[in-house]
């Protein structure tokens, strides 16, 4: 059948059918293929709004290191995007402690471990800190007195007595993971 029977079917046949003229039933298949490419589209765009998102997903996560008697807790953003730090908070034996800005509540937790402590460096995230992708802060280090070292599972225990709980979003502020340390070894 050729492209000119073709159309001669469709103009008689459905004008025959439908009592419609050839211009009738074109316009009525033009209408059929724009529903069909809106809705395309549509999935199109929200197939592209979720790869978006998924582009830019953050992923925190804290890694320790031992080099005695140095022991440090690093922040790590090992995701693609930034991460916007809600809430920052540190327990102690399971007791939050202050959640005040001015304080630093790492420091504080610090200094109630029962080590001989001859220096520590303490950072803390405030809420609306952004933490951007690839980036590492070291913001718990503490060095032991070299004379008066304790035993190595003594040193575990109490600086496992300290958990981070970490509420932070991506850059469209949809809320990630928690990050929870509580109950969780990390020395």
């Amino acid at each position: 059948m050729t492209s000119a029977e073709l159309l001669n079917f469709f103009s008689t046949g459905l004008m025959a059918l439908f009592g419609f003229a050839a211009s009738n039933s074109i316009a009525l298949l033009s209408l059929l293929v724009a529903v069909f490419v809106w809705r395309q589209s549509r999935a199109d765009a929200k197939l592209a709004k979720e790869t978006a998102v998924m582009n830019v997903k953050p992923y925190l996560s804290i890694a320790t290191y031992r080099d005695p008697p140095k022991f440090t807790m690093t922040l790590e953003n090992n995701g693609l995007g930034p991460a916007i730090i809600n809430s920052f908070k540190v327990y102690f034996d399971g007791n939050k402690l202050i959640d005040d800005e001015i304080y630093n509540s790492v420091d504080i937790a610090a200094s109630k471990l029962q080590l001989k402590i001859a220096s520590r460096s303490c950072e803390a995230f405030g809420s609306g800190y952004v933490f951007k992708a690839s980036d590492k802060v070291d913001f718990f280090e503490i060095t032991l007195n070299a004379n008066n070292t304790p035993t190595p599972e003594h040193i575990k225990t109490e600086l496992n007595r300290v958990d981070i709980v970490i509420e932070y979003s991506d850059i469209y502020g949809n809320p990630q993971e928690l990050y929870d340390t509580r109950g969780k070894p990390r020395f």
